[in-house]
């Protein structure tokens, strides 16, 4: 057991996807741009939800970008979350650190204002040290500026810091900041993440965490 983890977010701890991406539509409906179409709610494909988005920012220009931005951290403060919620053994895994005296922490690229609401909605028992998401003018992953910042905040060394992540960018950022990194296969994972050998374990079980 390490003496600080910091987790991802989305993907990681938490199982955020479909909210968001109901709450994404809902706000492309507001300003009359084209929703991603889902056929089946249960099987959406995230990789090709990111394609979806990856051409609207290319077509960005032409987008009022900031104000489908604003609709959709609106639409998602006011989502009942259906169907969000935490992974199998995150909760446990999470109170077993903190009672070890062991340092926990966040570092996510969602909305600052977003992860504080749905962090407080999951997991409102659990003492973090940091919740670190996106801050207008901050670079994100997977620069690894914030992960820095939370280590040097809560007074730790890379050698005994573990980042745990479920998204190729989870593991650049670690490298970028020379810190080891477990890799967990529920998540938002790609064909690049699942074939670098950058990440100390791929994580099955959440459990496994505490072994390393």
């Amino acid at each position: 057991m390490r003496k600080g983890y910091i987790f991802d977010f989305d993907g990681t701890l938490a199982d955020t996807f479909l909210d968001s991406l109901i709450a994404f539509n809902k706000s492309l409906i507001e300003y009359d741009v084209d929703t991603f179409h889902i056929n089946d709610l249960e099987n959406v494909s995230y990789v090709d939800f990111r394609n979806f988005a990856h051409r609207l920012e290319d077509n960005a220009d032409n987008l009022p970008i900031k104000d489908i931005q604003l609709a959709y951290r609106r639409n998602s403060l006011e989502s009942k979350r259906y169907h969000t919620e935490l992974y199998p053994g995150i909760h446990d895994v999470l109170k077993t650190l903190k009672d070890n005296g062991v340092s926990i922490s966040i570092c996510s690229n969602r909305d600052q204002i977003l992860l504080d609401s749905l962090v407080d909605y999951l997991l409102g028992d659990i003492a973090f040290d940091c919740v670190v998401g996106y801050r207008e003018g901050l670079p994100g992953k997977p620069d690894p500026y914030k992960l820095n910042r939370i280590i040097e905040k809560s007074n730790l060394d890379k050698d005994n810091v573990l980042y745990v992540g479920d998204r190729s960018a989870d593991i650049l950022t670690a490298e970028n900041a020379n810190v080891d990194m477990a890799f967990v296969t529920w998540g938002q994972k790609d064909d690049i993440s699942m074939h670098c050998n950058y990440p100390l374990k791929m994580i099955d079980n959440a459990y496994d965490l505490l072994d390393l």
